[in-house]
């Protein structure tokens, strides 16, 4: 089996070097990676993406969402079974939604005025019925399924035959089609966009003027306003051979997916021991700390938020950070170790494991 990986993170920063900083080596830094921006500065997140082909197999036991109704602008919910974290948010349940971005995965757009999305086909999908008035004859199932013991769950998203609106719309008849499923993995976190077979003759139509369909994943989508408020870490280039690129703008893949493409999105963790957060561009003290913390920054200091999350990945804090020298009342966390964050609009400044005693 080929695999082809391209390494990108998806908690956007700067690198280390840009500071001019003496801490330069990375060989024991947060276990983060990197990859050029669409300006020209090197960026780290926390997620890695990779490709791969592998036969495409329909789902076995899945479940219609929808119950036989044709679609078209659909918002579904679609419960995991399991807690999933979603960039730093933790959730049960997540939602297919219709945007201006195309078909994306996120949180519930009722619950929250933002949060991150997935977009898994950036297309504006239709039941290829061709009816717009929501009847039983759709020819589009979207299934859903989820397999696997407790701790090893697979939640998985199926679109069969899905037609396209421009094209029904234009042509009054459906020529184009695709194939597609979203995995979801409880154990790893890792998200995962299966392509079967597809028929696109008409891309520029189906693609806003684009010769494919856009992916990629946003840390903050506005889900009132429909609008991407940070920068999005799109798959783009040949379906066949894509790299990634992080842009304001949405880009799209340059022609059709081959049947058995597998594009992942794979989970970084947050470091765990003191070895991987050693290096950093600020020092928080007294650590051990009874509570109350002091941070104080090196450089010149940009708008900054300090995070804390407990070792299992959730945010429990978050604050403004408004000088270069500044403190934080940590009394209400429970006693134990906890890893700290600092990053700018566009850097992460680093980690530190703090403990609370």
């Amino acid at each position: 089996m080929r695999y082809i990986i391209t390494l990108f993170t998806l908690l956007v920063g700067l690198s280390l070097n840009h500071f001019g900083q003496k801490n330069q080596s990375t060989e024991k830094s947060a276990p983060m990676h990197s990859s050029e921006s669409a300006w020209g500065v090197e960026q780290s997140f926390a997620y890695s993406f990779q490709h791969e082909q592998r036969p495409y197999a329909k789902l076995e036991d899945g479940v219609e969402l929808g119950k036989g109704i044709n679609w078209n602008n659909i918002q579904l919910k679609v419960p995991l079974g399991f807690t999933f974290t979603f960039f730093e948010e933790q959730t049960d349940t997540l939602y297919i939604m219709e945007t201006p971005e195309g078909a994306i995965l996120g949180l519930n757009p009722e619950g929250v005025s933002a949060g991150p999305v997935m977009v898994f086909f950036g297309a504006d999908l239709m039941d290829r019925s061709m009816d717009s008035v929501q009847g039983t004859n759709a020819l589009s199932p979207i299934l859903l399924e989820t397999i696997g013991e407790e701790g090893e769950r697979i939640t998985s998203v199926e679109w069969q035959n899905v037609g396209f609106q421009p094209d029904i719309t234009a042509n009054n008849s459906s020529t184009d089609y695709a194939n597609f499923q979203i995995h979801i993995y409880e154990e790893t976190g890792n998200l995962e966009v299966h392509f079967g077979d597809s028929h696109f003759t008409q891309p520029k139509l189906l693609f806003k003027g684009q010769n494919g369909p856009s992916l990629g994943l946003v840390q903050s989508y506005n889900y009132d306003q429909m609008t991407i408020q940070t920068y999005g870490y799109w798959v783009t280039g040949f379906p066949y051979l894509p790299s990634t690129i992080i842009s304001p703008s949405q880009l799209y893949l340059d022609g059709n997916i081959p049947d058995g493409t597998v594009y992942r999105f794979e989970r970084t963790s947050l470091p765990t021991s003191v070895e991987e957060v050693k290096d950093q561009l600020f020092a928080a003290y007294p650590n051990p700390s009874q509570g109350l913390l002091e941070i104080e920054i090196q450089g010149k200091l940009s708008a900054t938020w300090a995070e804390v999350y407990s070792m299992d990945g959730k945010k429990v804090y978050e604050q403004d950070i408004q000088a270069v020298k500044a403190k934080m009342d940590l009394s209400q966390l429970q006693k134990g170790a906890y890893i700290l964050r600092l990053r700018t609009a566009t850097a992460t400044l680093g980690y530190q494991k703090i403990i609370m005693q």
